[in-house]
């Protein structure tokens, strides 16, 4: 009887995690499908507001779930101004505690596998950095993360080959103690001992970019969406993403 009940708290505190899961809210989401700048907002119980830098490099395309928002320019000057979407940093949010972040975006069309393009950025410092930092480059998508680190979790080139002006979705998971690397729902690489630091409550998020101005990184190409979670979500959460 008591292996049993043992055998049943266990199974309902999976199907509690699952459920916490399926049901949970990002602290930030920025749905960036509707064609218009006015409409760009984060659309998440934060509802954080999010300043437009150098509006003139930004379009729109055609994405997987309507107009996308494109960064159409290219950056030779690392201190060219940069495109990007700038937010508080999100409230009660505490990356040491662990995170999930989704992101499905678009390569350039003069996709330069060298290059590094930026998604999200939620730390000090654009190369050795304190917080975490996700781009592409070298071939990967990447988690870069830590205190003044170079360290990253990236996806496995011998399962995915990245080809221009194509859509994917990405996701990075960190549970406190690793980070995990998808790319379409598929786990490609894990960082075991991984360990992001309390990030300066000043730290602004960015979205395409290291920072508007100053030296640093931007994106070209496009994006749909992006969530940030609080909850650490696992790899068959990852897999019956909608």
């Amino acid at each position: 009887m008591k292996k049993l009940f043992l055998t049943l708290t266990a199974a309902l505190t999976v199907l509690a995690v699952n459920a916490d899961v399926k049901n949970a809210k990002p602290v930030f989401e920025l749905n960036c499908n509707a064609g218009d700048f006015s409409l760009l907002r984060d659309i998440s119980p934060n509802n954080s507001k999010i300043v437009i830098h150098n509006q003139d490099k930004l379009g729109w395309c055609d994405g997987p779930d309507g107009k996308a928002l494109e960064f159409v320019a290219e950056y030779p000057d690392p201190y060219t101004p940069r495109a990007c979407l700038e937010v508080p940093q999100p409230k009660n949010f505490d990356a040491t505690k662990g995170f999930t972040m989704l992101v499905k975006f678009k390569t350039c069309k003069n996709f330069d596998y060298k290059k590094r393009y930026q998604f999200m950025h939620l730390a000090q410092g654009t190369d050795n950095i304190t917080g975490f930092s996700i781009f592409f480059s070298w071939r990967t998508f990447q988690c870069r993360y830590g205190e003044k680190s170079k360290v990253a979790a990236h996806s496995n080139q011998s399962k995915v080959v990245f080809k221009a002006d194509t859509w994917y979705e990405g996701a990075v998971v960190y549970d406190g103690k690793k980070m995990s690397v998808y790319i379409n729902k598929e786990l490609h690489g894990t960082e075991d001992k991984a360990q992001v630091p309390p990030i300066n409550k000043r730290c602004k998020l960015y979205i395409g970019a290291t920072s508007p101005t100053g030296a640093g990184y931007g994106c070209v190409g496009a994006i749909s969406s992006i969530k940030l979670y609080q909850e650490v979500f696992t790899a068959e959460d990852i897999a019956n993403l909608d």
